[in-house]
């Protein structure tokens, strides 16, 4: 701004106005530029007050005139305040750069835009199971937010209001990656926290109300303008001014349970949640009622505020995203904010904490990489599949990620013993990898009475003094199960060999029961709080325990999917049901990339020196099985359990690598059957309507998309064997000749040259190669760890495969039509 312009500009001076000037040493252009770029508050008799760059001004707007002016320091209120720097302290604000002015968009400030808005925020509030994502936002607005050191802002709060307009709004609606179901919700903090906006839709109406949020406009009536110029908004015996006029103190915990209420309006699991948090200091919680600042009451408060927020994050885990952002010095600790951060974070939270430089381009980039993780969340919750959204579980809890148990559960476990005629273990199921199907675990318990009989090593126990005698025999003519003894002695085994032995015999030929993979115990306990979860999955704690009901045996993890659609309703068949499809494909893809590292650590000690054979890491993956629960006044449970990965959990590779991720961002098209019309709702967001219809979907697109099944992904064919069957030899045959697949490469391998996590590169690509470019393995997340020889070794889960589609094949070995460029991403299994 040319400083002469503003000088020469029309701006009566009355003699008061004139002799404070001289007095004060305050100028005329100050005087100016106070009156385009401060903050703006309505004063008495119809006077505006204007505050910039440490000065004040009153403002005559009837008569043009120039009433008075001062500096800040003498003002009596910056005088009383313990919060408001020195003049010489001072290094940034407007003192030293004029703020960004936004404005409002005009052509969303009119009246019949505005009361489309309203009522199109009706209809969506009624139309929770269409919501997309809501952010609830919690702006501190105690009297230190009025401090003048942004750059680019007039104060702390004026930082934050023009950042959510221009970066959290602005931006996305020119992008066009929000749509009318994306609602958003605003919390004042101060000593009482009130609701400023409530599941509103982001569009430029909303946009417009926070860009008048950045003033403080006074009115006779004590109304404040809130969204518009045509509507005003009141509280009975409340001075709304005060919700946006920062001053006096900022209760946490007031603010935090108003987020929370408003976090919890939607139960619906596919609306993605964002906590946007700001404040600029320690939280007053603890001098409410008049209370003396001491250090004693401030850490009660921090722990209380720490665990409201647990509180929240235990309830919506991944699905929340949450970030803290302290508006404060570089030097200033912000515990408080961290304490939340790290607490959101223990129990699945999405969670950062972030202390901006003194200016708005760096609050601006917080902003951005917030927006950014929240459309991470709505793209997680977006099937690759179809492109529509999946519903997270809603029934789950969540504990901490670093809880300790007791040696014995605690109610917050589900427990099944041994010994129980309520609560038990039916059968376990194993994968057979020579059938590619699920197998029956042979039980060495009772077949009738379910008391033990036999070790996990199937050796029957002796019992007596002399250890003489044995407690029963598994029967000789199925060897599927055992019978105690005093079962042998009954009509009950008589009934076993006429009805069921012959089954069961045929059964244990075919491979349908297996005599592998016991479990230490039958009797169980599963934890009711999810410790995990993963972008597809929920992991619970699962322990084995002794006939004394203490944990015995190594540590378990249950794992089940976090999305609705993998559930069943009560009473359905489990073979038939979605959890069973749900667990084969876990398990067989589990059983696949098994075979795929056994053949991989073959191949690597082929082509190393033997001295060098024990310096190679090798790759695992953890071997599962499903527990079937019974519990007779709730119903049957089915688990699906592998061991727990000790040391640190790590996810090494993604699920893309150098390949592009395909587009499946989240759709923000109009829901057909919403009843919003799509003209107004263009006129909201300022896009074609055209652009907010569905497209139309070819039905051969969708519904024969690979899924995470492996039929679907061809791998019911892949020839997963069992060391030392007679087809092992032709396998490479048909996948590729492990011994020719890499040549050079390979024949070249210097072990002391390959980092860790090279050789699951490696492993991904050997994946590709011997699967003739059909698959490969990625995403590969676990643990590494050292054994005591000094052995390396990985241990890993879950990994989904990544399908080529469309193109030859040209790998040797190869089968006839498998294609394998441009793999597209199939869905974890």
């Amino acid at each position: 701004m040319d400083s002469n312009t503003t000088a020469d500009s029309v701006l009566i001076s009355t003699l008061h106005d004139q002799e404070r000037r001289e007095q004060r040493g305050v100028t005329k252009v100050t005087q100016q530029e106070a009156r385009r770029y401060g903050m703006t508050e309505h004063a008495k008799n119809g006077r505006i007050k204007y505050t910039y760059a440490g000065h004040v001004f009153i403002y005559d707007p009837r008569s043009n005139r120039a009433i008075t002016s001062w500096k800040t320091e003498n003002d009596q209120m910056y005088k009383n305040s313990s919060y408001v720097k020195k003049k010489k302290e001072y290094t940034s604000g407007t003192r030293f750069e004029k703020p960004i002015m936004i404005h409002k968009s005009q052509e969303h400030e009119v009246d019949h835009v505005e009361e489309s808005h309203d009522s199109i925020t009706v209809q969506v509030q009624a139309q929770k199971d269409k919501w997309k994502s809501h952010t609830v936002i919690v702006v501190d607005m105690s009297g230190s937010m009025r401090e003048d050191d942004v750059n680019g802002a007039r104060c702390r709060s004026d930082g934050v209001w023009t950042t959510l307009a221009r970066v959290f709004v602005k931006q996305q609606l020119e992008a066009g990656t929000c749509s009318l179901h994306d609602v958003v919700s605003v919390v004042t903090m101060q000593q009482t926290a009130r609701v400023v906006v409530e599941c509103e839709p982001m569009d430029w109406v909303l946009y417009n109300k926070l860009v008048s949020f950045r003033e403080v406009k006074y009115a006779p009536n004590c109304f404040v303008v809130l969204a518009s110029r045509s509507r005003l908004m009141s509280l009975s015996g409340i001075n709304l001014v005060d919700m946006l006029k920062p001053g006096g103190h900022g209760f946490y915990i007031p603010a935090l349970e108003k987020a929370k209420a408003l976090l919890e309006i939607n139960n619906h699991g596919s609306c993605s949640l964002s906590l946007l948090f700001f404040s600029d200091g320690k939280p007053s919680d603890c001098v409410r009622d008049g209370k003396e600042f001491d250090f004693k009451s401030y850490n009660m408060v921090t722990k209380e505020v720490a665990m409201l927020m647990g509180e929240v994050a235990s309830r919506f885990g991944r699905r929340l995203h949450t970030a803290f952002v302290g508006m404060g010095e570089p030097d200033q600790e912000f515990i408080t904010l961290k304490k939340m951060t790290q607490e959101a974070k223990l129990f699945g939270s999405m969670a950062s904490f972030s202390c901006p430089s003194l200016n708005t381009d760096s609050l601006s980039q917080i902003v951005s990489s917030s927006v950014a993780s929240s459309l991470s969340t709505k793209t997680e919750l977006t099937s690759i599949r179809t492109g529509h959204t999946r519903a997270v579980r809603t029934d789950v809890k969540r504990e901490r990620y670093d809880s300790k148990d007791k040696k014995k559960p605690s109610r917050d476990w589900r427990v099944f013993p041994n010994a129980d005629l309520t609560k038990y273990v039916v059968r376990v199921w194993a994968w057979n990898t020579t059938t590619n199907d699920f197998a029956v675990v042979v039980d060495p318990r009772c077949r009738e009475c379910f008391k033990p009989v036999a070790d996990t090593s199937y050796n029957i126990i002796a019992i007596g003094k002399k250890k003489n005698k044995l407690k029963g025999q598994i029967c000789p003519f199925c060897s599927a199960c055992f019978f105690c003894n005093t079962c042998l002695s009954s009509n009950i085994y008589d009934t076993h060999r006429d009805q069921e032995c012959h089954d069961l015999a045929h059964q244990r030929r075919t491979g349908y029961i297996v005599a592998d993979k016991c479990p230490p115990s039958y009797g169980v306990a599963w934890k009711r709080l999810a410790f995990g979860e993963g972008a597809e999955r929920l992991a619970f704690k699962f322990r084995f325990i002794d006939e004394n009901g203490k944990f015995t045996g190594p540590k378990m993890v249950a794992k089940e999917s976090r999305f609705v659609e993998d559930l069943d309703d009560p009473g359905t068949n489990y073979l038939q049901s979605q959890r069973h499809s749900y667990h084969k494909t876990f398990m067989r893809t589990q059983a696949t990339a098994s075979w795929f590292a056994k053949l991989f650590n073959e191949h690597l000690e082929k082509k190393v020196s033997p001295s060098e054979v024990s310096t190679l890491i090798k790759i695992e993956f953890l071997d599962p099985v499903i527990f079937e629960l019974v519990d007779v006044d709730v119903g049957t449970f089915n688990v699906l359990v592998e061991p727990m990965i000790e040391g640190k959990y790590v996810k090494f590779t993604d699920n893309f690598g150098n390949l592009q991720k395909e587009d499946v961002e989240p759709d923000n098209y109009l829901p057909e059957d919403c009843g919003i019309d799509v003209t107004e709702a263009a006129k909201l967001l300022g896009r074609d309507a055209k652009d907010l219809r569905p497209p139309e979907l070819d039905p051969e697109l969708t519904d024969d998309f690979p899924n995470a099944g492996a039929g679907a992904m061809g791998l019911d064919d892949l020839g997963i064997i069992e060391e030392g069957s007679e087809d092992e030899e032709d396998s490479e045959h048909e996948y590729g000749d492990t011994e020719e697949m890499s040549g050079e490469d390979f024949d070249s391998l210097k072990v002391a040259n390959v980092s860790d996590v090279g050789y699951l590169y490696a492993f991904s690509h050997f994946s590709y190669v011997l699967s003739g470019g059909r698959l490969m393995v990625v995403d590969l997340q676990g643990s590494l760890v050292t054994q005591a020889g000094g052995e390396k070794k990985f241990i890993l889960t879950d990994p989904p495969f990544i399908i080529a589609q469309n193109v030859e094949a040209t790998t040797e070995g190869a089968e006839p039509g498998v294609n394998t460029a441009e793999p597209t991403v199939a869905e974890r299994g």
